[in-house]
């Protein structure tokens, strides 16, 4: 037995098997749509991989090359100074806009601040800011102040007119921040062998561009190099120090001067005979002493 809407059935008109054949067709024409919709999908989820991808590959590419620089330059020198100056030009080449390492002394103190721009004309800029009004350890408001108290890294990645105001001294230094730019900020400690010996802050001047998170880890591992190098400059200078004083008390004690500076050169023998020959007149021809000596300095001839 036959149904009613059954195409084959000689009896269903030609409209009901075309508009069958229509629905059929939509149904293919949506299942082709939904097909390319997801390819299309997928291709853009597949090029956003790859640009990611890019990114991460071009990020740690300048990673390493911020290290290797910063690496290079800090071991070519054994002064503290030239190792911050090192780093804080490292990452203003390729980090931050400018770069601050602040160095306490042995009681904790900020001793003094070396800093950078990728300008150069703004060198000077940056360490005038910085060594305007150094930060107190008792400052609330100092984000240095907090880094070395807690001995961990910090990110403010939009910094607020108010807390810029509140961060920097009044006059000469607030005025410098605003014509430098404090959009952004990183600070990580200088450490080595479990003692913090400074800070290492990052400034972007653009609120377009904030800190992220990669940019902290980033300035942890340049901020861990710089410390050794911090650190192992110091103990060179303690020991070039202890040496110097010892060979002072050394000499103080014993009365030791050195040979070069009390005696005059000695002469050897040869130089002394022949300086002694030299200075004895010589005999004139045909006089008996000049047979003598002609004797004793010739063989006769035969």
């Amino acid at each position: 037995m036959q149904r009613d809407d059954d195409p084959t059935d000689p009896t269903v008109s030609l409209e009901q098997r075309m508009l069958e054949a229509e629905r059929r067709a939509r149904e293919i024409a949506e299942n082709a749509q939904e097909e390319a919709e997801a390819a299309r999908e997928e291709a853009v989820r597949a090029r956003e991989e790859a640009e990611r991808a890019h990114r991460l590959e071009t990020l740690a590419r300048e990673r390493l090359q911020v290290l290797v620089e910063a690496g290079v330059a800090m071991a070519a020198s054994l002064e503290t100074r030239s190792v911050l100056a090192a780093a804080t030009g490292a990452a203003a080449r390729r980090v931050c806009d400018y770069s601050v390492a602040f160095v306490v002394d042995r009681d904790g103190r900020v001793e003094a601040a070396v800093g950078a721009h990728h300008d150069p004309a703004r060198f000077g800029m940056v360490e005038r800011m910085a060594n305007a009004h150094l930060p107190e350890p008792e400052d609330p408001d100092s984000i240095v102040a907090e880094v070395l108290k807690t001995g961990q890294a910090a990110l403010i990645p939009n910094l607020s007119l108010e807390q810029m105001e509140r961060m920097m001294a009044p006059g000469e230094q607030l005025e410098l921040a605003r014509s430098l730019g404090l959009a952004s900020v990183i600070a990580v400690p200088l450490a080595a062998r479990g003692r913090t010996l400074g800070v290492l802050v990052l400034v972007r001047d653009d609120p377009s561009t904030p800190f992220a998170e990669e940019d902290l880890s980033l300035a942890g591992m340049l901020a861990a190099r710089a410390g050794l190098a911090v650190d192992n400059a110091r103990l060179y200078a303690e020991r070039e120090y202890v040496g110097a004083c010892c060979h002072r008390s050394c000499r103080r004690s014993t009365g030791w001067r050195s040979p070069r500076a009390t005696s005059p050169p000695r002469r050897g023998r040869r130089s002394a005979a022949i300086s002694t020959t030299s200075s004895r007149p010589r005999p004139s021809v045909g006089s008996p002493s000049s047979a003598t000596w002609s004797a004793r300095g010739r063989r006769p001839r035969r």
